[in-house]
């Protein structure tokens, strides 16, 4: 029922304000005038009288005494509640009260009152959601607003002076919003148009459904059409609001055979803007002053980066002071409960907050499925963390090609933490007494302990020590941290567990050695070149190494057999196969529409490639990479096959012939396809669908497992950094050759020969097409 419902904003003093109102709008709705109603119109008479059972019924729930509250002030009772809520700021908590305290200037406005409550009344006892009432709550305070507001009043209409029936409401609203002159009105009428509509129908109409369109135009690119995110920000580590709110363009999903996550993550634009709204304590001279605002806006910006960096000097960074201050307090106190002991100490060793460890649940064996759980067995106690990433369902064929290993993080905690309390019972309790504690100590020893700066310590101290910002967000469980590198990544579960061995084993070490003890837990060390029993996780779209060459070996037995029978179709479909694939291999590039664009993003003198793979030709997310002379070389047997091309198809279409003439001129894209039909020959754009068709019965696996193989592959040799600016990972204020980055175009070098004695290992070299040049 709507009381039930809504029950909740509808208390103390407001309760009987409300009961009253309630009945004043039936009271008034009943005895108001019938329509005229004729023998042919009988069935909205027995409509009329269906609405008035409602009302009647309605008015027997909320039946209290009139004189309980003094009717005749009613109005002025009323008029002070609204204005009280408004000055409170409550008009989202309070939407129902609100709505009855109206008092509408016009009779329209006050049956359509009536007649709304009516049907909030019906729809929430058929549907029980709430969404498109609070909704609609709303669309009626503004519409009365909006009358107000009016330069002169409104005719009365049709509605005003009897008392009808749902029915007939239905189709006086459809008249009254089909002849609104005003936009905004007619927007308010919809909604509560919609609820009467869903009365009658006895179903949601129009709801609101979130699903992708396959069937659209293969003419627009992954990343024209964006959807905007929101990643809320804090300026004060401490402080749960939020001040500002970064807005990221994320390019639209087209390809269904991408994973939606993993895509989604990995085009996210480095488009990246603070939207700033001016505090309550701004002066009005920045309120008002749009240079002004900009000023600040920048300064919170850099402000965002620099706190991107996770610099040391940072105040919300605790000191080694501080942090061993807190170790042995902790370990000293007889005032916490061993309750808040032992969450404080989780959220020191794990990184995760105080409420992601009180939501985390206690296993005795290894849980399947994806989230945080503590794992106990008799006197030991683990930590372990399942990332929750794409499965990429394949084919059968498909899946003997991949390395599928799932193995869980698992972080070995002390042995000291097995004895678990019971955190549940005292779970109202227990943050205030928490945080009551560390303002003991703060004030006892000029510490800035904080349950925050606490769970950040993990973080802090994985960033200053060099670790890959990847395995960051594993030992931490926030993909978010890196998630796009997260999806790509094949990560060694031992040696995740090694490095946060490592962390404990840094933590003791503050202290002395008989506490020191207490916070030891099995070390694990690991090699990642002997290790015989690696527990292999993370992305499920490993390509094995023999099946890698093995697709380079059919392309290019594929070309050689098309260049003895002379079909040149198929020759230079094959062969711009081979040499995409090889170039993705060399730089990561991501499978997009007319990747590489033309031949002025390379330059081959100096052997560097000029990357913009996110946006539609955008500098702002893009980045320089080296390449090898192998795939220097690869690129120049391309361009000699396209002059042979040209000249090979001149004598038969001369349009195909001019056309490739121009992508030798960079004023058409680099790579494309042919297709032959009776007209002649057809350019076809290389964008993921059409690659797709092209590698069918090839390599059926999504488009961008050579990002995979290559996030894996490199991590094992290079830092971070080096890698995230490679793969276009490199988040804000972290990117590679910036003013503060202390990359050198030699690591990037040394990146592309990396890559190129691995192709080389695997037996993967240049082939040259239907040029004359090169050996084949």
């Amino acid at each position: 029922m709507l009381y039930k419902i809504l029950a909740e904003e509808i208390a103390g003093e407001d309760k009987e304000l409300a009961h009253i109102l309630i009945l004043r709008l039936l009271d008034e709705y009943l005895n108001a005038p019938d329509t005229q109603i004729n023998a042919l119109n009988r069935s909205k008479n027995d409509n009329l009288q269906t609405t008035r059972t409602y009302a009647d019924t309605m008015a027997k729930e909320f039946s209290y005494s009139y004189a309980a509250s003094g009717m005749n002030d009613l109005a002025d009772k009323a008029t002070a509640k609204s204005a009280q809520i408004k000055k409170n700021r409550q008009i989202t908590k309070k939407p129902f009260v609100l709505f009855l305290c109206q008092q509408p200037d016009s009779q329209h406005l006050r049956r359509l009152q009536q007649i709304l409550l009516i049907a909030l009344y019906q729809h929430s006892q058929k549907f029980g959601s709430t969404a498109r009432l609070v909704q609609a709550l709303a669309s009626f305070r503004l519409l009365c607003d909006h009358d107000r507001a009016r330069p002169s009043p409104p005719k009365e209409k049709i509605l005003s002076g009897t008392c009808i029936c749902i029915e007939t409401a239905h189709e006086l609203l459809k008249e009254d919003i089909k002849h609104e002159s005003s936009d905004s009105a007619r927007r308010y009428s919809q909604s509560i148009h919609r609820i009467v509509a869903d009365v009658i129908d006895g179903e949601l109409g129009n709801p609101r459904t979130h699903h992708h369109n396959q069937q659209e135009s293969e003419q627009e690119t992954n990343t024209e059409k964006s959807a905007v995110l929101q990643v809320t920000k804090s300026l004060n580590g401490d402080d749960a609001i939020p001040a500002i709110r970064l807005m990221q363009n994320a390019p639209k999903l087209k390809a269904e055979y991408q994973d939606s996550k993993e895509y989604l993550s990995d085009n996210k634009t480095h488009r990246t803007y603070a939207e700033i709204s001016s505090s309550s304590d701004d002066p009005s001279w920045i309120k008002q002053s749009p240079y002004l605002k900009m000023a600040k806006a920048q300064t919170v910006s850099a402000q965002i980066e620099r706190r991107e960096k996770h610099l040391a000097c940072s105040w919300n960074r605790l000191t080694q002071h501080e942090l061993r201050v807190f170790l042995r307090e902790l370990h000293n106190t007889v005032i916490l409960s061993p309750a808040a002991q032992w969450v404080l100490l989780l959220m020191l060793m794990t990184g995760r907050s105080y409420e992601r460890i009180m939501a985390t649940s206690i296993v005795t064996k290894m849980p399947q499925k994806a989230g945080d759980f503590i794992l106990r067995a008799g006197s030991t106690i683990q930590w372990v963390y399942q990332p929750d990433l794409p499965k990429h369902k394949l084919e059968q064929a498909y899946e003997e090609m991949l390395v599928r290993d799932n193995h869980p993080i698992t972080l070995a905690l002390p042995e000291s933490l097995a004895s678990i309390p019971d955190k549940s019972k005292p779970n109202e309790s227990l943050l205030p007494e928490i945080e009551q504690w560390l303002q003991e100590l703060n004030a006892t020893f000029n510490t800035r302990l904080s349950i925050g700066r606490v769970a950040d310590y993990l973080l802090n101290y994985l960033v200053f020590t060099g670790t890959d910002s990847v395995e960051i967000g594993l030992i931490t469980g926030e993909l978010s941290f890196h998630e796009a590198g997260t999806y790509y990544y094949q990560y060694d579960a031992n040696q995740i567990a090694a490095i946060h061995a490592s962390y404990l084993e840094k933590l003791s070490g503050l202290l002395p050695m008989k506490l020191g003890t207490s916070l030891a837990a099995p070390s694990i060390s690991v090699d990642k070149e002997i290790d015989p029993k690696k527990k292999l996780g993370g992305s499920q779209l490993q390509v094995k190494p023999e099946a890698i060459a093995g697709l380079f070996n059919r392309i290019s037995a594929s070309v050689q057999a098309a260049f003895h029978h002379r079909q040149i179709t198929k020759l230079h479909n094959r062969y711009t196969l081979y040499v995409l694939h090889y170039l993705n291999l060399c730089t990561g590039h991501r499978p997009v529409k007319d990747p590489y664009n033309d031949m002025n993003a390379f330059d081959l003198n100096t052997g560097k490639l000029f990357i913009s793979d996110k946006e539609v030709r955008a500098g702002d997310s893009s980045r320089i990479v080296c390449l090898s002379e192998s795939a220097v070389l690869q690129i120049q047997h391309y361009l000699n096959h396209l002059n042979e091309l040209a000249v090979f198809i001149d004598p038969i279409d001369r349009s195909i012939s001019s056309s490739i003439r121009e992508t030798l001129t960079s004023t058409q894209p680099l790579f494309f396809f042919f297709d032959e039909n009776r007209d002649g020959y057809q350019r076809i754009v290389v964008q993921p669908r059409s690659l797709h068709n092209q590698l069918n019965g090839l390599f059926n696996l999504p488009l961008n497992w050579h990002r995979h193989y290559l996030r894996t592959f490199l991590a094992k040799q290079f830092s971070g950094e080096i890698v995230d600016s490679f793969m276009g990972h490199a988040s804000l204020g972290k990117e590679g050759l910036t003013q503060f980055s202390g990359m050198s175009f030699q690591q990037l070098k040394a990146v592309a020969s990396a890559i190129d004695h691995e192709l080389i290992q695997l037996k993967i070299l240049p082939i040259t097409g239907l040029g004359r040049h090169g050996k084949r």
